[in-house]
């Protein structure tokens, strides 16, 4: 439970750095340098160079690394287009995702109330989408972008739960596939281009790899060898109440009734969730 809580603060915090990123880099080069980065973390922790060679290539493995490499771009797209406070909450979409793998993969069984609170954290998420028409309204493709990322970072978290892998393995493999897929994607798709890079933009990619992507998932893949997939998955979801705080801070853009309503439904959806979750 504790590796858990600590990946949901470290992974809140990341919002916020890389939203200051994305000010002056493309979400395409944010990507490629942040599992960059973030693979060069992994592998100086990484206890055995042979026991990659025999996981890399397994395929749940690498479905681990193609889902993330894929979120992650979306992810940072979204970003780049939203406030990062509204991008975490809309990330909470990550949940309802993962209640299905949890009941439909793992087996796992989901009371009624359980059911009704994922009700109605959506209905929660549709009135952050959808803002009064007093307030100019948010990028629907960006929303658009950042729940899509939520459904594959889902899918890579199952696999990675299927994998059985070390977790110090699985996070270099997860983010060194993502390295090189989407090198690749922005190689085919810049033609010419080659990626931008500016000095503050990579040491805030820099911070956020090393305590998002390699310290966060490191943690949560720590905890799901000890707790239940669906009960990471809750804890987790502390990390947008942490970006939407740190967001008030830094991005104070404004943000109707509506969106407010929608953000007290999301959060009061976890408590309630978390709750259930910890007596059952």
């Amino acid at each position: 439970m504790v590796y858990a809580i600590l990946s949901a603060i470290l992974m809140g915090c990341t919002a916020i750095i890389n939203k200051f990123a994305l000010l002056t880099i493309s979400p395409i080069s944010a990507t490629v340098i942040n599992s960059l980065i973030a693979s060069i973390f992994a592998l100086i922790f990484v206890k055995s160079i042979k026991t990659i060679k025999r996981t890399i290539l397994k395929p749940a493995t690498l479905l681990v690394g193609i889902f993330n490499a894929f979120g992650l771009l979306l992810m940072f797209s979204g970003l780049s287009r939203l406030d990062p406070g509204i991008a975490s909450i809309l990330g909470t979409s990550y949940y309802i995702f993962a209640a299905m793998s949890a009941v439909y993969i793992f087996k796992e069984r989901l009371r009624a109330k359980v059911i009704s609170l994922i009700a109605i954290n959506i209905t929660g998420l549709v009135l952050i989408i959808y803002p009064s028409h007093g307030v100019s309204s948010l990028n629907l493709i960006g929303s658009m972008m950042v729940i899509s990322a939520a459904f594959l970072f889902a899918s890579s978290n199952s696999f990675a739960k299927l994998s059985g892998v070390q977790p110090d393995i699985l996070v270099f493999t997860n983010n060194f596939i993502t390295f090189i897929i989407i090198g690749l994607v922005g190689m085919f798709t810049h033609n010419n281009t080659t990626i931008s890079f500016n000095l503050i933009s990579i040491f805030l990619l820099g911070l956020s790899a090393f305590i998002g992507s390699f310290l966060g998932l490191f943690f949560y893949y720590k905890s799901l060898r000890r707790i239940k997939f669906s009960l990471a998955n809750i804890v987790r979801t502390v990390s947008p109440l942490t970006a939407l705080m740190l967001s008030r801070i830094f991005f104070p853009s404004p943000i109707s009734l509506r969106q407010w309503l929608g953000i007290l439904l999301v959060i009061f959806s976890i408590y309630r969730i978390n709750a259930i979750m910890a007596n059952r």
